[in-house]
């Protein structure tokens, strides 16, 4: 997820969280810099929109993987029949 963000202009580190399967090779989470942010003057209103912006490009980015996941379904079955 954090290229997909880095592709949207929003830079993150891959970070691993508590318990995380994946190991450390392979980080599930996110970190923001949110220090280095309200220095530079974001205030909550800011952080609001930034936060819709992350949510809107999650939902491009899984909507896409549920679509091409569909697709590969539907090509697979078409193949057995």
């Amino acid at each position: 997820m954090a290229i997909k963000l880095e592709d949207n202009g929003i830079i993150v580190n891959a970070n691993t969280i508590p318990h995380d399967e994946a190991g450390p090779m392979r980080p599930s989470g996110i970190r923001m810099g949110t220090p280095a942010m309200t220095t530079k003057g974001y205030v909550e209103r800011d952080f609001e929109a930034l936060g819709t912006r992350i949510a809107k490009i999650i939902k491009k980015y899984y909507m896409m993987l549920l679509l091409n996941y569909q697709l590969l379904t539907i090509t697979i079955n078409a193949r057995k029949t």
